[in-house]
């Protein structure tokens, strides 16, 4: 019916109801009720259930990497990061450059095309406060061909003092 309201289905006849899912901000199982309305008295209303599946070109989970509040005298666990075809085709991501000093970043092949593994490290100096940063990637994936995976850090002020120490 395509969302015209003024529509009339002869009893026991049939129509085609076409729903439009805004997928921009989904991923993997999804699950939607729509409600069509009607003038039958027994059955005024009736509720579709759609499902599907949304898939992404480019899976990456933890879809960035939190390192939370940093310790004072001790470097942080590096945040490992998994990078997937989400649509099943390959994949071959790179770090396109240095996002900003003292984040690092490294790849490694887990299945090569399939998936990959970016491992993210802080090193100091950093500046006292919250830190925002990224590691750019290009993904060899034509529908998304650079993706960035956002570092954030709360940094305490003995990390400025590390580097007069060191």
């Amino acid at each position: 019916m395509d969302g015209q309201s003024d529509r009339e289905i002869a009893p026991g006849g049939s129509e085609t109801v076409k729903v439009t899912i805004a997928s921009t901000n989904l991923a993997g199982p999804y699950t939607k009720v729509v409600t069509v309305t009607g003038n039958d008295p027994a059955q005024p209303k009736a509720t579709l259930t759609v499902r599907g599946k949304v898939l992404v070109p480019i899976q990456v989970t933890p879809r960035l990497a939190n390192f939370g509040k940093l310790p004072d005298s001790a470097s942080p666990a590096p945040v490992v990061i998994s990078i997937r075809r989400g649509d099943g085709g390959p994949i071959d991501p790179k770090i396109t450059d240095a996002a900003r000093p003292g984040i690092q970043g490294e790849l490694r092949v887990v299945k090569p095309g399939e998936h990959y593994e970016l491992t993210v490290w802080l090193e100091p100096p950093q500046k006292p406060g919250r830190l925002r940063g990224w590691v750019p990637l290009s993904t060899g994936v034509p529908e998304v061909p650079a993706r960035t995976v956002p570092v954030y850090a709360d940094v305490p002020p003995s990390w400025a003092d590390v580097a007069a120490t060191e």
